[in-house]
């Protein structure tokens, strides 16, 4: 159990979709409001192999639903950050308006998500990451 918390916490460290779904946004902005853009793709990079290093995690099943809510939840923020780089580098705002709604829903799953993780970690004795 502790060892799953451990490298879902090493996983997740730094990265914009482990628990606040706008820090991908304003990762975003600030890279596109200074016209260099070419963080992004990096900034994808690393989370997209953090996506992958989560599948092949050996989830213990008392983390069946945490890891599963782990993973949607990276993988639908990594994907609304695709839509808005593309909305940013396309020149078009239109279609980053119609993502607002699916940026509350993260940020609601994302909560959701830190409720169960805390549950888990004090119900097994694991230390939340600092």
């Amino acid at each position: 159990m502790k060892r799953y918390f451990a490298d879902v916490d090493a996983l997740l460290q730094g990265q914009s979709f482990s628990g606040d779904p706008q820090a991908l946004a304003q990762k975003l902005l600030q890279q596109a409001t200074s016209g260099d853009t070419s963080g992004l793709d990096a900034l994808f990079a690393a989370q997209e192999a953090a996506v992958h290093a989560l599948r092949g995690l050996e989830v213990p099943p008392p983390c069946r639903e945490h890891h599963g809510r782990t993973l949607a939840l990276a993988e639908k923020t990594l994907g609304l950050g695709r839509k808005v780089q593309a909305g940013l580098t396309g020149g078009d705002a239109g279609p980053l308006l119609q993502l607002a709604p699916l940026g509350r829903e993260a940020e609601e799953e994302a909560r959701a998500l830190q409720a169960l993780d805390r549950r888990l970690r004090q119900a097994y004795g694991v230390p939340a990451p600092p």
